[in-house]
């Protein structure tokens, strides 16, 4: 409640207008002595049949700002000259008696500074306090719970409970480190919600990691016991893991390939090892469903390691030692690796994800499967000189592969039926392809593009590569 105001030596004064019983603006005669703070009582026509009592919110000169028909009284109509006297009423009464009695409400501006201590608080019990973001209560201060609060779980645990934590120190990278060939850590200060539980890496942690198998693609899973372990992933999607760790939860990935990456612009080699830009997590990961087989290139987007194979159903669009998917259209080609969530690689991104192959060179023949020289070896140049920087393979040099855009030369001004039975053309553009065939030699590299051909046109040197969009969520 507000602090009323109050004046022993107030004069009686009258109304010098009359007013209705809506009217909230009533000029007196005088205000002599009347308190200089508000708010404040006024009883009008006391002692008659139209006793009123107003409250005073406000002041100028002798026009008053009133509140009509306070403390049980009624509004009603009041003449010019009507008694106006500065007074009290039952409420000035009632209420210092319900603190009196223990029923009162104490308001903050009620209370000085410091003035309520531990032995006036009876039985000590505060209900539904708001205490101030600033307070920075010490722990030392609350009884009990200072030796409470350290088994407690902290933010970020209490909402993985709710949400399926997944936290990493960082966003801006993924949650694992590549340590050696075969070897990787889960980074310190990753935080995993597994069946109930909240597992912290307060430090780096081995991965530990089954007999690994060149050219295969492994999950990662963190288990409620704390430890991290690394399963092969070779099913069809989507369950390429048939029978996961009990008691885990799969939070992430990595590509074991069949030879190293480009140190250079010459090429990898055949030393298997693991991708370290395969490494994806629920929070970096390809924006494809099925991210086996893929490669960062330059935290910008992901790409197929390998071309794109004729199982593609059963062992996704990138998997090694698998029949290469060729001899067919632009939209055929496309029309695929969209079923995958994927698309044909742009220009410039060809050129990137490329970057790090032997530059002018060619494979010399087809070589019919995916990876290094699994089905037959090249007759002028071998397959890991093919490799770039990302751990792409047979990136260039091998077979073309069709590009996102279009350009070059049109077609004629006529409508073409060329698209496979789906609706004609009318002057289409060529398609890009990209990188070069085995026979190019000094014609195939990363930059390598050709702009004369049809999307319609099948070839046994043109295959397809998908690439999506990376995924980084916070």
């Amino acid at each position: 409640m507000a602090r009323r105001h109050y004046s022993s030596i107030a004069a009686r004064t009258t109304l010098a207008s009359g007013v209705d019983d809506t009217t909230t603006t009533f000029v007196v005669v005088a205000v002599s002595n009347w308190p200089a703070s508000y708010p404040y009582t006024l009883i009008v026509d006391q002692d008659t049949v139209n006793e009123e009592i107003v409250e005073v919110t406000g002041r100028s000169g002798t026009t008053l700002t009133v509140t009509r028909g306070v403390d049980g009284s009624s509004a009603v109509a009041h003449s010019s000259g009507a008694a106006v006297n500065h007074g009290v009423s039952a409420r000035d009464f009632d209420e210092p008696n319900e603190f009196i009695n223990g029923t009162g409400v104490v308001t903050e501006s009620m209370l000085a500074s410091d003035s309520v201590t531990s032995a006036k608080i009876v039985d000590g019990t505060i209900v539904n306090a708001d205490i101030n973001a600033s307070a920075a209560i010490a722990q030392s201060k609350i009884a009990d719970l200072t030796s409470d609060l350290g088994s407690k779980a902290d933010l970020a645990d209490v909402e993985g409970a709710a949400t399926g934590l997944f936290y990493k120190a960082s966003f801006n990278t993924v949650a694992f480190a590549k340590t050696g060939a075969g070897t990787a850590d889960i980074k310190a200060g990753t935080k995993v919600w597994v069946n109930d539980t909240v597992v912290t890496f307060a430090t780096a942690t081995s991965i530990t990691m089954p007999s690994l198998t060149a050219g295969t693609d492994y999950f990662i899973y963190v288990i409620d016991d704390g430890s991290v372990e690394a399963v092969a992933a070779t099913g069809t999607w989507p369950t390429p893991v048939a029978a996961p760790p009990a008691d885990s939860r799969l939070i992430g990935g990595f590509h074991y390939a069949p030879g190293g990456n480009a140190t250079g612009t010459s090429g990898g080699n055949t030393t298997p090892a693991i991708n370290e830009y395969s490494f994806w997590d629920l929070k970096w990961r390809p924006a494809a469903p099925d991210p086996r087989g893929m490669t960062l290139v330059n935290d910008h987007f992901w790409s197929d390691i390998y071309l794109l194979n004729t199982t593609a159903s059963t062992n996704g669009t990138s998997a090694n030692n698998k029949t290469i998917y060729d001899t067919q259209s632009w939209w055929d080609t496309a029309e695929e690796l969209g079923k995958y969530g994927k698309r044909h690689p742009r220009y410039r991104e060809f050129c990137d994800l490329a970057y790090g192959t032997t530059e002018n060179q060619s494979r010399g023949n087809d070589p019919v499967t995916t990876g290094l020289g699994t089905t037959n070896t090249g007759s002028s140049n071998t397959d890991e000189e093919f490799t770039s920087k990302w751990g792409v393979i047979q990136a260039t040099g091998c077979l073309y592969v069709w590009g996102d855009e279009f350009g070059g030369g049109n077609a004629a001004a006529s409508w073409a039926d060329i698209n496979g039975g789906r609706g004609r053309v009318y002057q289409q553009e060529n398609a890009v392809i990209l990188g070069g065939r085995w026979s190019n030699t000094v014609n195939a590299g990363s930059r390598t593009s050709v702009w004369d051909f049809s999307p319609s046109i099948l070839s046994s040197s043109r295959s397809g590569r998908g690439v999506c969009d990376h995924l980084r969520l916070v």
